[in-house]
């Protein structure tokens, strides 16, 4: 599958908490077990942002006043385009929620990266039964990185 994978780091955030190379693995990997994406592939832009930024693009999009762990935007797919999305991930966010639950950061950033592109891919859980769906793939996904259930 081809993928093309941009990263941007918003203000005051230094640097991704993965490899390039590992990120890009986690995405592709990601996409390939949700099994939504076209055969163009895929454009999958990330943005490491901090809480103030965080919380701007989740009221403008979503009308909430707080700062999310991940925000997905995924844009309708043209026929004959790849998959296309933008995923914010707040790392202050994920840093606290890391601690609070007793994970590296590294495994919990990188669990939310799964599940921000499997919301791309057009996975949600807002009922019992796609909930269920999208843990089951994103236990496979993180268990290939050999990353413990982040559900257990």
């Amino acid at each position: 599958m081809k993928i093309e994978l941009g990263l941007a780091l918003g203000e005051g955030i230094a640097a991704c908490p993965i490899s390039r190379p590992r990120l890009r693995r986690l995405v592709l990997r990601s996409l390939t077990e949700a099994g939504a994406v076209p055969p163009q592939g895929a454009a999958i832009h990330l943005l490491l942002c901090d809480r103030r930024e965080a919380m701007q693009l989740n009221r403008a999009h979503r009308g909430r006043r707080y700062a999310p762990n991940v925000l997905s935007f995924e844009y309708p797919p043209l026929k004959g385009q790849p998959l296309s999305a933008d995923i914010a991930i707040c790392l202050p966010v994920v840093e606290d929620e890391a601690r609070q639950q007793g994970k590296s950061m590294q495994d919990h950033f990188m669990h939310m990266v799964v599940h921000g592109c499997l919301h791309a891919c057009g996975l949600d859980h807002l009922e019992q039964d796609q909930a269920q769906h999208m843990e089951a793939i994103e236990r496979r996904v993180l268990r290939a990185f050999r990353i413990a259930d982040p559900y257990a």
